[in-house]
C-alpha cells in the first residue's frame, strides 16, 4: 500500500510562516502609497480570509502608520438568499464597529444596499461592463 501526500501551499514553510509572510507583504503594500484600498466582501471564505489578513496586518502596524483608509464594500444584487444577505449586512455593521473600537482605518457602509444598473436575469449578457455601476464603490472611493 502506498501513501499519497497532498500538495499544500503551506508544506514548504508551514502555515504560521506563510501567514507571517503574507502579513508582512500586506503591510509593505499598504505603506507603499496613499491610494485608498477597496476590499470586496461577500461573507464567503475567500473574501473573509483577505479581510482578516488585512485586519491583522493593520493591527500590527503603529497607529501613526495606519493613515490610508480601507473601504469594505459588498453589494446586494437582490438575488441572494435573504438569510445570507441579512448575515452579510450584520457582518458589515460588526466590521465597522470593531474597526472603530480598534482604531483601524477600516470602513464599511451601514447597509449593503443595491444600486447601479442591476440587471435582470435575462439581459445581463447584453450589457457591457462599462455600463454596470455600483454607487457604493464610487461613494467609498470619493469619500
Amino acid at each position: 500500500m502506498t501513501t499519497t501526500t497532498k500538495n499544500s501551499v503551506f508544506r514548504e514553510f508551514g502555515l504560521k510562516n506563510m501567514v507571517e509572510g503574507l502579513l508582512e507583504e500586506i503591510s509593505v503594500m499598504y505603506a507603499s502609497d496613499e491610494i485608498p484600498w477597496v476590499v470586496g466582501y461577500s461573507g464567503g471564505k475567500d473574501s473573509t480570509a483577505v479581510l482578516q489578513l488585512i485586519w491583522m496586518a493593520l493591527e500590527r502596524m503603529p497607529e501613526e502608520d495606519r493613515k490610508k483608509p480601507v473601504h469594505v464594500i459588498t453589494t446586494d444584487t437582490l438575488v441572494e438568499n435573504p438569510i445570507v444577505a441579512a448575515w452579510v449586512n450584520r457582518s458589515m455593521v460588526r466590521i465597522r464597529q470593531s474597526a472603530n473600537e480598534s482604531g483601524l482605518p477600516i470602513f464599511s457602509p451601514a447597509h449593503a444596499g443595491s444600486g447601479g444598473y442591476f440587471l435582470g436575469k435575462s439581459d445581463w449578457k447584453r450589457v457591457s461592463r462599462a455600463k454596470v455601476q455600483i454607487p457604493l464603490v464610487y461613494r467609498a472611493v470619493e469619500n
